[in-house]
């Protein structure tokens, strides 16, 4: 991406996060965020030029790259209001079915509004087809051991994820206190193997006597709307057409999926 965009006769630098999903507001380990800054406009020459032209122009040479999805958006009009120029739609799911479901909706309805003149580069961040890793824990074993199921989750989520403990007061200053297993001892879904919780009676046992590793898939985070699950979908207006359009065009296609 750096390549291509050093290469468009406007772009006088890119900085890029990895991480960072800008227009969701969250941190994921498959995303990016890149900031584009545009020579001064008296060293841009020639039709094209502009930022809107080289939005359109980036995104065509980004769909050469099968490997990710990306989206090209504008900065927003007034700096802080927003995270991207054009809209925010909220779609919310109030029928409480699965999440492949409303995912299946979700990408009916983005598809439906791409197809609208009003519209275009209609998209979301929602992605719930992410690899992850399911522990299934063998409950009744745990019980017949005298293991409460509270503390297996206490352990895996100290040794693979983190665990507030406390905070001190040294030199003038707070430090936190989080337990944590080192990096190398959790770096692959085997690591659960190596761990080990205690028993009421105070035995200690391996969790890999109690826990499963199931492959699944899902979304890395889901956001909440009036308490209904929901989805942001950004897009903007088509040249020709303003904000206003656009919203009227977005409402009019939620409104078949009702």
């Amino acid at each position: 991406m750096r390549q291509i965009v050093m290469r468009q006769p406007e772009a006088q630098t890119m900085l890029a996060i990895t991480g960072l999903n800008l227009l969701a507001g969250v941190n994921t380990p498959y995303t990016g965020s890149g900031f584009v800054v545009l020579k001064p406009w008296s060293q841009r020459k020639g039709q094209g030029s502009s930022a809107l032209g080289l939005i359109q122009r980036l995104s065509k040479l980004f769909g050469t790259i099968r490997e990710a999805n990306i989206i090209v958006v504008a900065p927003p009009a007034i700096p802080g209001i927003g995270q991207a120029g054009g809209f925010e739609f909220i779609v919310a799911d109030t029928s409480g079915g699965s999440l492949d479901q409303f995912n299946a909706a979700l990408q009916a309805f983005i598809s439906a509004a791409n197809r609208r003149p009003e519209l275009t580069r209609v998209a979301t961040q929602f992605n719930n087809r992410v690899p992850q890793i399911e522990y299934v824990i063998d409950r009744e074993r745990a019980k017949s051991l005298g293991i409460p199921i509270s503390d297996i989750f206490n352990s895996l989520q100290t040794f693979l994820g983190g665990l507030y403990i406390n905070d001190f007061n040294l030199f003038g200053r707070t430090y936190r206190v989080t337990a944590e297993a080192q990096d190398s001892a959790r770096s692959t879904p085997d690591a659960v193997n190596s761990l080990y919780v205690r028993t009421q009676a105070g035995d200690m046992v391996p969790l890999s006597s109690l826990v499963t590793i199931k492959p699944a898939h899902g979304p890395s985070y889901i956001e909440r709307y009036n308490i209904y699950r929901a989805v942001t979908v950004n897009g903007s207006p088509a040249p020709g057409y303003s904000q206003g359009d656009a919203l009227n065009a977005m409402e009019q296609v939620a409104q078949t999926f009702d």
